[in-house]
């Protein structure tokens, strides 16, 4: 597939060979990228990936941009997302977007400022329009585009140019964002002061983490006291069974048999028989160790477990980025449901974010409706979606009518059955 790549009005853009079929081993780089050069008067560059070889070739700039971005959002960091290309994007259209503008402290030099991976679809929720949507796989639970702090205004007025110029795309949506930071606030402010129809939908909240004064103070106020004395009792009953111990995988350790042990215990329960499981399918294992490995190698991988007889009842993986983290799996062993052992690695997680300052939030990424989550942590993210047409015919008409069509759809579907997410029990007995 050829690489085409588009200018903002009043940019220039960079047209680069196409990439190969991507080879399924990880992607290092043997050279240096090569430097994007500014554009006479320094206009911003938008540069459109569409396959593995040619995002990779940006990715010292995208960890560079992640350092310094607005919000933080590990899934579009290139540890997740060139594993996420190279496992799920054949046979999609990925245009995924960077904004490339002058670095004030070389302008003669471009600095990625933007990413924004968006999926060209032909049609939009089975209507026969096209569409760019946020590139967005099954374990992929938030979608905000990366934007550097400074200059964040201009930066998303220079991918709204495009967007909105330049794509070619009725409709544009933002999927899966954070409803209650300031990448959303931007985009309103762009949508208003464009006067661009737009529909704000899919709204829910999620579990957010956020450590208290101590840990112990914190758990008392989040559960009742009879409920962290029923914790004990069966952590007590755990031990008259055998070796208990809980773990993490350290810094330096080989990340691969706590990883081939991850996807067994999941694989052994629910998930596996309902084949959900991530080595139930050859891309979600290929995608889960290579992002995993890729984000050990960097310090970006939280793994804890709870382990009798060096044997694993639970296992729990966190990915970090900045000053925060995003659960991402767990995973426990069923013929031990009645002593909750997801439950109890979910309470040594607290206490274990608790004695690393460095984390100063968590999001959940599960359900709206996960209970166990839900009383754990209670702090609350707001999620969104955002839908806005780009000028061309129908865009405008189908965005005005999305209330009427979301309305017309709850009445006629049933509510999907809670699960998304990084599950934290899948059923076990909690106290």
């Amino acid at each position: 597939m050829r690489s085409e790549e588009r200018a903002a009005p009043g940019a220039t853009a960079i047209r680069r060979p196409a990439g190969t079929h991507p080879d399924k081993a990880p992607q290092v780089f043997t050279r240096s990228p090569r430097p994007v050069p500014a554009p006479i008067g320094g206009a911003p560059r938008i540069v459109v990936a569409r396959s593995l070889d040619e995002l990779t070739e940006h990715r010292q700039a995208l960890d560079d941009l992640a350092a310094d971005s607005l919000e933080t959002n590990v899934f579009y960091e290139s540890i997740l997302a060139e594993s996420a290309v190279r496992s799920f994007g054949t046979g999609r259209q990925l245009e995924l977007v960077l904004v490339y503008r002058a670095d004030p402290r070389a302008p003669q030099r471009l600095r990625l400022d933007g990413f924004f991976p968006f999926e060209r679809t032909a049609r939009y929720r089975r209507l026969p329009i096209a569409a760019l949507v946020s590139f967005k796989h099954l374990h992929c639970f938030l979608c905000t585009p990366l934007i550097r702090r400074e200059g964040a205004r201009e930066t998303f007025a220079a991918a709204f140019d495009w967007l909105v110029g330049e794509s070619g795309a009725p409709l544009v949506e933002l999927r899966s964002i954070a409803a209650d930071g300031p990448m959303h606030q931007l985009l309103v402010e762009q949508l208003h002061a464009r006067r661009r129809p737009f529909w704000l939908g899919d709204w829910s909240t999620r579990a957010f983490f956020e450590p208290g004064e101590a840990a112990e103070s914190y758990l008392r106020s989040a559960i009742s006291g009879l409920a962290l004395k029923e914790v004990r009792r069966k952590e007590k009953r755990l031990r008259e069974r055998g070796r208990l111990a809980w773990r993490e995988l350290e810094p330096g350790e080989d990340a691969a048999p706590w990883l081939r042990d991850f996807l067994e215990l999941e694989a052994s329960g629910w998930k596996g028989r309902g084949r959900s499981a991530l080595a139930c399918s050859e891309a979600e294992r290929e995608f889960f160790v290579s992002a995993a490995t890729a984000a050990h190698d960097l310090g970006q991988l939280m793994l804890l477990g709870l382990f009798l007889d060096d044997r694993p009842l639970a296992l729990k993986c966190n990915f970090l980025a900045g000053a925060g983290g995003f659960a991402f799996k767990i995973a426990f062993d069923e013929a031990y449901r009645a002593f909750s052992p997801g439950f109890l690695l979910e309470i040594e997680n607290v206490r274990r974010l608790h004695r690393r300052p460095e984390i100063r939030w968590m999001d959940s990424c599960a359900d709206a409706q996960h209970a166990m989550i839900n009383r754990l942590w209670p702090g609350r993210r707001t999620m969104a979606t955002v839908l806005f047409a780009t000028g061309r015919a129908p865009g405008d008409l189908l965005v005005s009518l999305m209330p009427l069509l979301q309305w017309g759809r709850r009445k006629l579907t049933r509510r999907p059955r809670p699960g998304s997410g990084a599950e934290a029990t899948g059923g076990e007995s909690t106290p």
